[in-house]
């Protein structure tokens, strides 16, 4: 909605009335664009706020993933070692008996 400003014409000459009119046109104005101006701030927060939000929780998914391949292949070392050791250990008893047997 665009505020109409009849400036009169030089010959006509600007009364009193016409800079009081334009006064209060413009100070229309100003009050229209602080007002748009405090919109648009207003959802720029907003969406820097969303924005935040989003990315932390990227980051707070990729951290938990993370954690869990690192979990994961602590799991799997723990396993191997596991293995080996009972593998060891069932040498180690095969070994004795045959000595005992032997």
């Amino acid at each position: 909605d665009m505020v109409r400003c009849d400036v009169p014409t030089m010959d006509e000459g600007v009364t009193e009335l016409d800079t009081n009119r334009i006064n209060v046109t413009l100070e229309a104005v100003q009050v229209q664009v602080d007002e748009a101006a405090e919109q648009l701030r207003q959802e720029l927060q907003n969406q820097a706020a969303e924005l935040h939000e989003f990315y932390q929780a990227q980051f707070e998914q990729a951290e938990i993933q993370a954690q869990k391949q690192q979990a994961e292949v602590v799991q799997e070392a723990v396993r191997s070692a596991t293995v080996a050791a009972a593998k060891h250990v069932q040498e180690e008893l095969q070994s004795q008996e045959a000595k005992l047997h032997g």
